[in-house]
């Protein structure tokens, strides 16, 4: 929970409500009571990791573009995600950041155009479990994250890890 007493998922649809037409939450957990109403589409059965989440999105909306957000990632703020919108360009099917001082790919903050539907299926028929290998794709948009943003895309698994 943040110092208000919100959930870091409820914090999370907030801030990225302005930008959406619809949240959806994908995966399993417990869902606070005012997100309840929101539509839920579980993991693909028999995965784990991020492709389980957004291969299911993918296979439920087929035409429709996805701004992904893992809620486990509090210091998302509307910056990075005019940051991250901003590097949305034709015929690009997706945009995956890169984290300049890791060099890792973030799936978790990122971008899916409807288009990206066959290469996300591709991935799962392979069994590869990474959806970072997206970024293999020269389809693929992959802008690096600007320092100063960096922070928005760490995930935290405890309140302690904050900054």
């Amino acid at each position: 929970q943040d110092k208000a007493g919100k959930s870091w998922l409820e914090g999370l649809a907030e801030k990225i409500s302005p930008f959406v037409e619809q949240l959806i939450i994908s995966g399993q957990g417990e869902v606070p009571g005012p997100l309840r109403r929101i539509e839920r589409i579980d993991d693909l059965p028999g995965m784990h990791g991020p492709l389980a989440g957004i291969g299911a999105l993918f296979r439920k909306h087929p035409f429709t573009s996805w701004l992904v957000s893992a809620c486990d990632m509090p210091q998302i703020d509307a910056r990075a995600i005019d940051w991250l919108l901003a590097q949305r360009q034709r015929p690009g099917v997706a945009v995956l950041p890169r984290n300049p001082e890791s060099g890792r790919f973030e799936p978790l903050l990122a971008c899916y155009d409807y288009r990206c539907g066959p290469l996300i299926e591709s991935l799962i028929r392979s069994g590869s479990r990474k959806i970072s290998e997206l970024a293999e794709d020269n389809l693929v948009v992959q802008p690096e994250i600007p320092i100063d943003l960096i922070g928005c895309w760490q995930n935290v698994n405890y309140p302690d890890e904050l900054p």
